[in-house]
């Protein structure tokens, strides 16, 4: 999300759907004519938003249908924010969506409507404002924080694509691998798949994020 010539980005979330209706018909965000609101992608409620915007006689929202996977950084890059909405349903406590790391190492920040793991990586990213999943209250005034607030929008972005290159690019991750398959030969890390998969996604022992740095 951004200002008019900086757009602001919503891949193929149509989950953020319901939320988006909501802040619009509450007024919270469809007379912000100075910010463009860009869905990319298709999805079961893209033609129900279209008719509410439609409906409303709002210029400053624009669809655009699927795009090559290639493309979809350029679309973060000049966005001022994105959102990562999930459902607030226990299911999806454990769900890691992967297009937040694409974000992230965008530079763009995040506006991220979950909980559990992936609230738990985003918070230690420091690249994202996390919220309660489905308020739209939060929701709105996080967007508006990062929108207003050119200091903060620039600190979110350079904190979550410094996290992402330090943890999440490929070096990163293959050096974690290595690490870990040499210490499974060593006898080292005990052979449980959920202490690795915490090692791999910074987590400690106990499940919350680590500070560690690799």
């Amino acid at each position: 999300m951004g200002r008019q010539k900086n757009p602001s980005v919503c891949r193929s979330s149509w989950n953020f759907a319901r939320a988006f209706d909501i802040g619009l018909r509450s007024k919270k965000l469809a007379h912000l004519q100075d910010v463009q609101l860009v869905f990319v992608g298709e999805g079961a409620e893209k033609k129900k938003l279209q008719h509410l915007v439609e409906e409303m006689g709002l210029t400053n929202v624009q669809f655009i249908c699927s795009q090559p996977k290639e493309r979809i950084p350029a679309f973060y890059a000049e966005a001022e924010l994105s959102f990562v909405p999930l459902r607030n349903l226990p299911m999806f406590d454990s769900y890691i969506p992967s297009k937040m790391f694409e974000i992230l190492g965008s530079g763009c920040p995040i506006v991220a409507s979950l909980s559990g793991e992936a609230a738990e990586i985003l918070k230690q990213s420091q690249g994202a404002i996390v919220v309660t999943p489905e308020n739209v209250d939060e929701i709105v005034e996080a967007t508006l924080s990062i929108l207003y607030n050119t200091m903060l929008r620039e600190r979110l972005s350079e904190n979550g694509y410094r996290y992402v290159m330090q943890h999440y690019s490929r070096e990163a991750l293959a050096q974690k691998y290595l690490s870990i398959i040499q210490e499974l030969k060593e006898g080292v890390v005990e052979n449980d798949i959920s202490h690795r998969r915490n090692r791999l996604y910074g987590y400690s022992s106990d499940g919350k994020a680590s500070q560690k740095r690799y």
